[in-house]
């Protein structure tokens, strides 16, 4: 594999298929059996990709995450022109980024140009579209905002300070 980095105790299942121009992976982390990994991939400290995902790069994942199994992340995608055949459509990528300290659930599919925020969870079975902003709780197709899940203190901030921007 060119350019391939690996920090101390990870493991790279012997029955997954790794087809990296580049792959990073931080202390202690993961990929587990039946993975697809593909293109540019970097990996934090302490995540895992779980067994049968398929992760096309170019893609970032932060520290303290874990990723579920047949989670699929692609970081390209192709051109829609009517003029043009499906076939013939040129790729451009923009990537993913997954934050630090995420739960990424069974079963999600994660689509080119989406950023994760960090501290969030994303349900099983969802298809994310769009960005998902730090600490929030995903599910759905395609992914909506479930809830917040900021410690309290921070929660009661947030309706202070809305209930002072809609009085004021």
């Amino acid at each position: 594999m060119a350019g391939a980095s690996f920090g101390e105790d990870c493991y790279v299942s012997p029955t997954s298929h790794v087809y990296t121009t580049r792959i990073s992976l931080g202390d202690k982390s993961y990929i587990s059996g039946g993975c697809i990994i593909r293109g540019t991939v970097e990996i934090g400290r302490n995540s895992g990709i779980g067994t049968n995902c398929h992760v096309a790069g170019p893609i970032r994942i932060g520290s303290d995450t874990m990723i579920a199994n047949n989670v699929s992340i692609f970081g390209f995608n192709h051109g829609t022109k009517p003029t043009e055949t499906m076939k013939s459509q040129p790729c451009f990528a923009r990537g993913v980024v997954v934050g630090d300290d995420c739960w990424i659930g069974a079963n999600v599919s994660i689509v080119d140009g989406v950023i994760i925020g960090d501290h969030s969870i994303v349900a099983a079975g969802a298809v994310v579209t769009t960005d998902v902003p730090p600490w929030s709780v995903v599910g759905g197709v395609p992914a909506r905002i479930i809830k917040r899940r900021l410690p309290e203190e921070v929660n009661v901030l947030d309706e202070m300070i809305g209930k002072t921007a809609s009085t004021g």
